[in-house]
């Protein structure tokens, strides 16, 4: 059995939690073998895994953090500047690109594992949270074991960009058939050469 979650930014976010509150509540969270995410649910999915609260708390906490608004979050942040200064270093040192959408995910991932991430009161820790880090989280068996996915969008003509490749996350794997395999998530963003 599984729960699969939309994406959508925030409302999918919150449609998530709603759900999964309204299956724990019912004891179908029990029973689900599965809990798969794309973008905004990935948001709820994620953070709870790693949270080592009740889906309850998580919920609450959740929902706390989502009404505060990234400015608040990012005023309130101690060291902000320094931090996200060393994530797009160890970006550039990667030779990953880097965007606009970087700062947006930093800045999400602050307000939205603020609280809920045990240990996660400090900005550097919030950012600590992995896939790898999840694999405690399901190892006993009493989560859903989280699948996340995403897609890559391509560019050119507008026939073109109808062709999507999906991405697949877990705590132990990273990859895509469409690209030809699949790397540990402990490795993923890693350089490999032939």
């Amino acid at each position: 059995i599984a729960l699969v979650c939309s994406g959508g930014g925030y409302r999918a976010m919150f449609a998530t939690c709603g759900t999964m509150q309204g299956a724990y509540e019912t004891r179908v969270w029990d029973a689900l073998s599965y809990v798969v995410g794309l973008s905004g649910s990935t948001w709820a999915i994620a953070p709870y895994m790693v949270g080592n609260v009740s889906v309850s708390e998580f919920v609450q906490k959740a929902i706390d953090n989502g009404s505060k608004s990234f400015k608040e979050f990012y005023n309130n942040m101690k060291n902000a500047r320094e931090l996200l200064r060393e994530q797009l270093l160890q970006r550039l040192s990667f030779q990953q690109t880097l965007s606009l959408i970087d700062l947006y995910g930093f800045m999400l991932a602050q307000a939205l594992l603020r609280g809920p991430v045990k240990g996660s009161d400090d900005m550097a820790s919030s950012h600590q949270v992995t896939l790898v880090n999840q694999q405690n989280a399901v190892a006993d068996g009493s989560d859903p074991f989280p699948i996340y996915t995403a897609v890559v969008g391509q560019t050119g003509s507008v026939e073109q960009r109808t062709a999507y490749s999906w991405l697949f996350f877990t705590p132990y794997e990273v990859g895509s058939q469409e690209y030809g395999g699949y790397v540990p998530s402990w490795a993923f963003g890693r350089t490999y050469n032939q």
